[in-house]
Formats: structure tokens, sequence, C-alpha cells
């Protein structure tokens, strides 16, 4: 079932919009722990494939110490691009970039790996694997500079 929520563009930046959402607070101390914060906020567009805290409440704890360690920041950094693309995709685009791609689309991140979406039933699935599957859970949420779509699970990577 598609969830469409589509926020007004009050947001400056897709770090205002993840601010105000109750559910990146985690996502938030990956990218300024990434040295992410003041380029996210810059001129853009920015599309983030946004982790949820629930998403990242399923990752050890010592996995995401390790990540948020600032002797790790290379380590951090090319994942956390891993989930932004360069431009601004909203829903309705990755709905018709699917259709026309006769069931999937692929997105290049800022890190050069590969995001793959597909359709189940009514539902987009992003993936970077063959294995692991997270839904697009609430889409839209706008900035002046992006959109963020959150997704419940963390991929590849952490």
């Amino acid at each position: 079932m598609f969830f469409f929520c589509s926020t007004a563009i009050a947001q400056k930046s897709v770090i205002d919009a993840a601010l105000k959402s109750k559910d990146h607070s985690e996502l938030l101390k990956f990218i300024k722990s990434a040295g992410l914060l003041e380029m996210l906020r810059g001129a853009g567009p920015f599309t983030i494939f946004a982790p949820t805290n629930d998403a990242f409440n399923k990752i050890a704890s010592s996995k995401k110490e390790y990540l948020l360690n600032p002797e790790n920041k290379k380590v951090l950094t090319p994942v956390i691009l891993s989930y932004i693309i360069a431009g601004n995709v909203e829903f309705s685009s990755i709905l018709k970039a699917i259709k026309d791609g006769n069931g999937k689309t692929v997105f290049k991140t800022m890190n050069g790996t590969f995001l793959t979406a597909t359709l189940k039933g009514d539902q987009v699935l992003l993936s970077d694997s063959d294995t692991l599957f997270a839904s697009v859970s609430v889409t839209d949420l706008k900035a002046g500079n992006g959109v963020l779509h959150p997704i419940d699970i963390v991929l590849s990577g952490f």
C-alpha cells in the first residue's frame, strides 16, 4: 500500500526536514559524524533514502559505535553517500521510472554505487544488492534543496 505524505517545502534543506522528523535522529548522528551536514544544507538538490530510527535500532551497537568513531570518518562517509542521489527524485518520479524501466529503475548514488527500485504489489522496494530490500515507508518529505524518502531497513554498508 502506498503511503503518501507530502510536506510543505517549509524546510530549507533536507537536513531541516530530517530535524523536523521524529524518525531520523539516528541518521542525523551518522550524517554529522560523516561531515556531511553542510553539504546537505547546500544548494543540492539531493534525494536521501533515509533509514528510520527503528531501522538503525536493528544494527549491532558495536557496529554503530565503530562507524561513529571520529577515526573512522573515511569509512562512514562513503556509506552515508550510498543513500544519497544527486537530484530531486520525488516518489511519483520513482514510480514512473519503474514503469518506464519494465519493473525496475536504477539510481546512481553520490558514492558511485547503485540503488535499484522495484515494485512488489503496490509497495516500492529499494535494494543495493539482491538480498536486502527496504520499503519506502513515507514519501516526499520535501525541502527547498531536495527530498527525503524514509526507508524501513538499513541497507548494506552498515
